[in-house]
């Protein structure tokens, strides 16, 4: 029996050593064990211009097309003075045209309301590093205001909205 006890022993003391080490981190921050290993970071963001508030115009005339004429030219006077002469183009702007007729008293009248709302591309940037998800992020960030034409970090300056944020970690043996 005592010569049972002796491997069950020396095992069990090789298991009380050896499990505390893993897990552990090093001094470079690797598990013990393992190697080195590295972590790299990939980030996209997704952004949107602001875009003007939309606008309504209407009027009413006893002519249909005079009335949409009317509807259109009161819906550009509202908007932002550089953006009035591009108004009617519908790669910027979306309109929503209602109208509606009645007839009293034998007389027609027509009324017509446009809404226009200002259009505005997504655009993704993307970023990758071996810092930080934050990093990588920021990356994302500046390569994406750079794809929409702005410098930096158009979000914090104002003139981009984030729209979303997509991101990964990757940890490998180096």
């Amino acid at each position: 029996m005592a010569a049972m006890r002796t491997p069950t022993l020396a095992l069990a003391l090789a298991l009380a050593l050896a499990v505390p080490a893993c897990g552990k981190k090093t001094e470079s921050g690797t598990e013990a064990g393992t190697g080195s290993a590295s972590t790299s970071y990939d980030c996209k963001i997704f952004i949107k211009k602001k875009v003007a508030p939309p606008v309504e115009g209407h009027a009413t005339d006893a002519d249909e097309a005079k009335a949409t004429e009317a509807a259109w030219k009161d819906a550009c006077s509202k908007l932002a003075a550089p953006d009035q002469g591009d108004c009617r183009n519908k790669d910027k702007w979306s309109p929503a045209i209602s109208n509606g007729s009645m007839t009293f008293n034998g007389k027609k009248s027509s009324t017509v309301t446009i809404k226009l709302e200002q259009n505005a591309d997504q655009v993704t940037g993307k970023g990758k590093s071996t810092k930080s998800e934050d990093d990588a992020c920021k990356q994302a960030t500046e390569d994406a205001c750079k794809k929409a034409g702005a410098t930096g970090d158009c979000v914090a300056a104002g003139g981009f909205e984030q729209q979303g944020r997509s991101t990964e970690s990757t940890r490998g043996a180096l």
